[in-house]
């Protein structure tokens, strides 16, 4: 995928798809052996799994949408993120859950992934309006997705990931027990700040 950033190419070869949906396989594997099989939550394990799903909608949002300089931030971040959890995190023990929990989990994971993504589109947008109208780094601009497009999919994917975002404060208000704990605290008030904000910018 890095290619397109170094050519006036912008598709990707079906090969490097292929070896990155191959790599995304991977990452999720290494992480259920680093933590065996088990959906561990603590925070380097935590961020190593929403950067392979980050991953993995990558893929999948390229497959309709020519977004390959995406990857080129994501791949290296999942890889960096998954070297941290299994070389460098100390060990940690995952805590049981049941069904609702995991469901609850699975939501969020999902929401701040496509957040995530949104947000280094924003990124793109930041960059690309003031060089398109100073005419500069034309060799990166055309590697990226038209504007019109950048910003049509940043706003899809924050669309999706509000409503996922509003699933997993529902889930967490149904099925944990108390959201305001100690250890939940500053999670939730984080959450609930970010369902204003990304909820404002779309209504």
């Amino acid at each position: 995928m890095a290619r397109a950033l170094l050519t006036r190419r912008t598709a990707v070869p079906l090969a490097a798809l292929i070896l990155a949906g191959l790599a995304v396989v991977a990452h999720l594997g290494e992480i259920l052996l680093a933590h065996r099989g088990a959906l561990d939550l603590h925070f380097f394990a935590s961020l190593s799994l929403i950067a392979a799903v980050m991953a993995a909608l990558t893929l999948l949002v390229h497959g309709r949408k020519p977004v390959a300089a995406l990857g080129v931030i994501v791949f290296p971040l999942a890889a960096i993120l998954l070297a941290v959890d299994v070389f460098l995190a100390p060990p940690t023990i995952p805590t049981p859950m049941d069904w609702q929990i995991k469901l609850h989990v699975t939501l969020a994971l999902l929401s701040y992934a496509l957040l995530s993504i949104a947000a280094l589109l924003a990124l793109f947008l930041a960059f690309q309006e003031p060089a398109l109208r100073n005419r500069r780094w034309s060799r990166i601009l055309q590697a990226l997705p038209p504007l019109t497009l950048t910003e049509s999919l940043m706003f899809k994917l924050i669309g999706s990931g509000f409503v996922l975002l509003s699933l997993t404060l529902l889930t967490g208000a149904l099925f944990v027990q108390n959201l305001f704990t100690q250890h939940l605290v500053h999670k939730t008030i984080l959450s609930i700040l970010s369902w204003l904000v990304f909820g404002a910018l779309l209504f």
